[in-house]
């Protein structure tokens, strides 16, 4: 990673800035704090707390989620042998994936959205569909 960052910071000093953008999702920020400060990397520090604002999925959903994945593997293997091949492993996975994800109830992505102030809004139909229009025509 910081040989990506270095590299890439060479380039955009050569080359310019405009021409090379990158945004890097640094989980262990401090590491990186004595970066060269001639580079053209500004490193933007995310504040704690954010997560249920950014992805709601992960604070809704995705600890259900695991947990239901866990128990499908689990309830497999109590009955059933492990799998031989790289290519029965991910099917296998693929199967507990695709049922854990059946399980997750509707309102509770709904509710990570909504908790994050993600909810659509416009005008609906009496069913609840959003209302959109018909593109011009050329």
């Amino acid at each position: 990673m910081r040989r990506s960052i270095e590299h890439n910071s060479i380039v955009s000093i050569v080359a310019g800035a405009e021409k090379y953008a990158y945004v890097y999702n640094m989980d262990q920020t401090s590491i990186y704090i004595d970066m060269n400060p001639t580079s053209t990397i500004t490193v933007e520090f995310v504040p704690p707390g954010i997560t249920g604002l950014a992805q709601p999925m992960d604070v809704a959903v995705m600890h259900s989620f695991k947990a239901k994945c866990r128990s499908h593997y689990i309830k497999h293997h109590l009955s059933n042998e492990f799998c031989s091949t790289p290519q029965e492993r991910r099917h296998l996975i693929a199967q507990i994936v695709a049922q854990a994800w059946e399980s997750i109830d509707e309102e509770t992505i709904a509710r990570g959205f909504v908790k994050a102030g993600l909810i659509p809004t416009g005008p609906r139909t009496q069913d609840g569909a959003f209302i959109i229009p018909e593109p011009a025509s050329e």
